[in-house]
């Protein structure tokens, strides 16, 4: 009887044995996957804040830039709508925030898209 029990705990730590070495390479990998997507996505929102700061907002059209083309993927519709509005003219409110609606719209969407990821 107790080689019964020998061998069924023999196997069950040979069986513990080879799933947590299948398994935990796969968990290490899960995680290092996602830290590498928060490392990224926090790079992006970096650059992204950078580049609206320093944009000719005056000379430039944001739409025609790459800041701009990396965003739009992770944009909502009505502020996509709002940059590539043809022949439309956007009046800033008196007391508003400022006077450049384009550069607005373009930070807080990269506000709302951190917020959205987790980056904050």
């Amino acid at each position: 009887m107790s080689w019964d029990v020998a061998l069924i705990s023999a196997g069950a730590g040979l069986l513990a044995g080879a799933i947590g070495s299948l398994v935990a390479p796969w968990v290490h990998w899960a995680i290092e996957k996602r830290r590498s997507q928060f490392m990224y996505r926090q790079e992006l929102v970096r650059t992204w804040r950078v580049e609206i700061e320093s944009f000719s907002w005056d000379h430039g059209d944001f739409g025609d830039s790459t800041t701009y083309a990396a965003m739009r993927p992770h944009m909502r519709e009505e502020v996509i709508k709002k940059f590539e509005a043809q022949r439309t003219m956007h009046v800033p409110p008196d007391g508003g925030r400022g006077q450049k609606l384009h550069k607005q719209w373009a930070s807080d969407e990269v506000a709302r898209i951190e917020k959205e990821w987790g980056l904050v």
